[in-house]
């Protein structure tokens, strides 16, 4: 993914599309946050379970790096932004290409989490459908990146973290 994002996406380089990139990203951060950790609470399928371990550093280099910046160039840079310019393009589906792409990317990127079982699949879809929006309503990658790595360090620091380990 990172080696994608280097050679294949245009990276946002100026402080106006940072500023921009950040407005966008902080109400979608918060709404998909609650959509999907006050469920999640409700349902228990995670607890409250605050922490901010000495290496916590560790996890979240790798979480941004090898999770959120993989995922989202493969799942939202590469197949959602393809998957759209199919629909215009080949299918003439321009009003539906939008919305056609999101969904299926976010079923793609549910399919990931089948392991993690039933609850787990719901949760993925559902920010699957948040991070492609993201990408969708900014059209930077660093969006979805942003919302993605900022679910996840929320859900780390604040709740219980299925592969972590302290």
């Amino acid at each position: 993914g990172i080696i994608l994002a280097a050679f294949l996406l245009n990276i946002s380089r100026s402080f106006s599309n940072w500023v921009k990139i950040f407005r966008e990203f902080i109400p979608v951060y918060i709404i998909l946050t609650i959509v999907l950790l006050l469920p999640a609470y409700l349902t228990s399928f995670i607890k409250y379970d605050f922490k901010l371990p000495e290496n916590m550093y560790l996890f979240i280099a790798n979480n941004l790096l090898l999770t959120c910046v993989a995922e989202e160039v493969i799942f939202r840079g590469f197949l959602q932004k393809n998957l759209n310019n199919i629909f215009a393009k080949n299918f003439k589906m321009t009003k539906a290409a939008p919305l056609l792409s999101l969904i299926l990317t976010a079923l793609l990127f549910h399919l990931f989490h089948y392991k993690s079982g039933v609850l787990m699949i719901i949760f993925a879809f559902l920010a699957g459908i948040g991070y492609g929006y993201a990408f969708q309503k900014s059209e930077k990658i660093e969006s979805a990146i942003l919302v993605h790595f900022g679910v996840n360090i929320t859900h780390f620091i604040f709740f219980t973290y299925p592969f972590y380990k302290a």
